[in-house]
């Protein structure tokens, strides 16, 4: 028995409505407030610095659920220009998180798993340029939670910064093994969003990224119940 080719794409359309919709709950009945490193942002991205935002791969699924809202809401605020560009790759959740977060308003980027680092960065660095901010994982592979150099090299060339963060929930349900996993955002919670001081790599020596992974390993270990594992 065959499949039309299509059918992964409808079915990802009605699971992208779906999740719109089910955020568009989570927004309604959620608090979504900001914790430590509140002064982060102002002081960097709505001022037009050029800012990439970084966290665990296993945030994903709560990030553009959960941030968008906040920016959104701290950019009207501000009067700010400066947006952020989503980054998800080509697989099925990473074109279903894109399509999700275009339907709740986000400019999103899905990358081809395909293309070499070269291009990669070509054209993550074209999506930072239209909006002046940018939201990566910053471990995309093996060896997962170490953070890998393509934000600090994009935030250099931008000579931008880097801002590490993490999304405190309550409550936190896990979904999947313990590296291939995500935390599921749910209705009736409660969000705090965590941010480091900005990381800026014109000022930088030695290993860089290795106080990104330390940044990221600080907010989680201060304000979760997950250790570093």
């Amino acid at each position: 028995m065959s499949f039309p080719s299509t059918l992964p794409a409808v079915a990802r359309r009605l699971c992208a409505r779906g999740l719109v919709r089910y955020a568009e709950s989570l927004v309604r009945t959620s608090r979504i407030s900001i914790g430590q490193g509140g002064d982060s942002l102002p002081t960097t991205l709505w001022d037009g610095i050029p800012t990439v935002l970084v966290g665990w791969h296993d945030e994903f699924l709560n990030a553009p659920l959960v941030l968008l809202p906040y920016l959104t809401d701290a950019r009207r605020r501000r009067g700010a220009t400066a947006d952020v560009t989503y980054v998800t790759n080509d697989t099925f959740a990473g074109q279903l998180i894109a399509e999700a977060g275009a339907g709740m308003g986000a400019t999103m980027l899905t990358m081809k798993s395909t293309d070499d680092r070269k291009t990669k960065l070509r054209v993550l660095e074209e999506g930072f340029r239209r909006t002046g901010g940018l939201l990566i994982a910053a471990d995309y592979g093996r060896p997962w939670f170490r953070a890998r150099p393509t934000a600090w090299d994009l935030a250099k060339n931008a000579r931008g910064c880097i801002v590490a963060f993490h999304i405190e929930a309550s409550p936190a349900i896990a979904i999947g093994s313990r590296t291939h996993r995500g935390y599921l955002p749910v209705p009736f919670a409660h969000y705090r969003v965590h941010l480091s001081p900005p990381q800026f790599p014109s000022h930088a020596n030695g290993a860089p990224m290795e106080a990104v992974t330390e940044w990221l390993w600080a907010l989680r270990e201060s304000h979760s119940k997950r250790r570093r594992d």
